[in-house]
């Protein structure tokens, strides 16, 4: 095989990586419904599920620097895959509802490892474009985990058989990185005789930056921002403007949809400018959308209201897209190379905790005062994180000495 073929080979590799990485974000919910009646268990018993799910990636982003740096990406991937494949299966296989949520952390923590190893790696050596389109890949496997699903229900199978495809899906993808990377001698020789060279600094070190509090929270602001929208935008349509089932998950197609195709199409243009600029002003975007969707509120029971609410979350969506894969393409060059690996679990675990917490909180104010609150709170969430990115920016700037090296507070 060619140099150039086995780039390629290994390219596809990363993609098809998040690919399966999206697959179980996307099974759990289409799966639910018939797992829950099976094991006898409420609507929202799957809270310890998710929230275990969340520590294990949370665990496992904070610590990905530390055995990224003793084992390397190729082999932190093939033993993540493996653990997250034989999970998986074991979801299949459990006999009670009590099993499945302990393999949620060992879900997680495989899940959490493969996120940050990745992201690593194509910010190290590949290009912007490259880091939009892997992360479109991840939609790409929400929506397939979503039809794995549907097609297996379609042929009277049940949601352990949907789990059994999934998880033969991880397995065959640990043996193509096995083969993958095994056959990179030269190339991961090459590259850790180059990293040996580099001090690779604690942790402490990396958060005495200026610039990783500010990274880490726009992170989390930013994690929760998008989850929130995708979670509860349904409910506010049905339950408090009473559209009906079809037309309020149409509108979360919408979102999720431009989201997915707006990294395509950016991964074509993110080599025209550089990365501070584009997701300064994509978010600028995200505050014109998130305040349509609040707009629409005040003509909510109209044809016009629908549009602009369509509008809104389609604008959102596609001004989200680029927001977290440029920032983890510029991880290297807003802390130096050397504290990269550490910044980017860093940044991971961050996102993770606003995935979690994030979404709770606006669920919760939803339920306590009106639905209609979502908008302005997503509007202030977009505002939030604007302020955070600038503060990046100019954290990142000072924290440079004159001759260009990163140092501490």
């Amino acid at each position: 095989m060619t140099a150039k073929a086995l780039s390629v080979f290994v390219l596809l590799l990363i993609y098809a990586a998040f690919v399966s990485l999206g697959l179980p974000d996307g099974i759990l919910g289409a799966a639910w419904p018939q797992m829950r009646t099976e094991f006898g268990v409420a609507l929202n018993d799957n809270w310890l599920m998710l929230t275990l799910g969340t520590a294990g990636g949370l665990f496992s982003s904070f610590m990905s620097g530390l055995g990224l740096r003793h084992l390397g990406v190729g082999r932190v991937l093939v033993l993540t895959t493996i653990l997250t494949g034989c999970v998986i299966v074991g979801y299949a296989l459990s006999p009670s509802y009590a099993v499945v949520t302990g393999l949620a952390f060992l879900l997680g923590l495989g899940n959490g490892s493969i996120d940050t190893g990745l992201n690593h790696f194509v910010a190290s050596n590949l290009s912007s474009r490259h880091m939009n389109w892997l992360h479109a890949f991840w939609g790409v496997g929400i929506s397939l985990g979503t039809l794995i699903v549907s097609g297996v229900l379609a042929v009277e199978g049940t949601w352990r058989n949907a789990y059994f495809v999934v998880g033969a899906i991880q397995l065959s993808l640990a043996i193509a990185f096995l083969v993958g990377f095994r056959s990179l001698p030269k190339a991961d020789t090459t590259e850790s005789a180059r990293d040996q060279r580099v001090e690779h600094p604690g942790f402490r070190a990396t958060l005495a930056l200026p610039a990783s509090w500010a990274s880490m929270a726009a992170f989390f602001v930013y994690c929760g921002l998008e989850c929130a929208t995708g979670l509860w935008i349904a409910s506010v349509l049905h339950d408090g403007r009473g559209w009906s089932m079809q037309a309020a998950g149409l509108m979360v197609t919408i979102f999720w949809s431009s989201l997915t195709v707006g990294r395509f199409l950016m991964g074509v243009v993110s080599g025209r400018t550089t990365p501070a600029k584009i997701v300064q002003g994509a978010t600028l975007g995200v505050i014109c959308g998130t305040a349509l969707i609040a707009a629409s509120s005040a003509v909510s029971g109209s044809t016009i209201g629908g549009l602009v609410t369509a509008f809104g979350l389609l604008l959102t969506g596609l001004c989200l897209s680029p927001i977290f894969p440029m920032l983890m393409h510029d991880t290297p060059r807003c802390v130096g190379k050397e504290h990269s690996v550490n910044l980017i679990g860093f940044q991971a675990g961050s996102g993770t905790l606003g995935f979690a917490i994030l979404p709770i909180v606006i669920g919760t104010v939803l339920r306590l005062y009106s639905t209609e609150w979502l908008g302005s709170l997503l509007t202030g969430l977009a505002v939030t994180l604007f302020a955070l990115l600038v503060l990046r920016e100019r954290a990142q700037l000072t924290g440079r000495s004159p001759d260009g090296l990163v140092r501490p507070w």
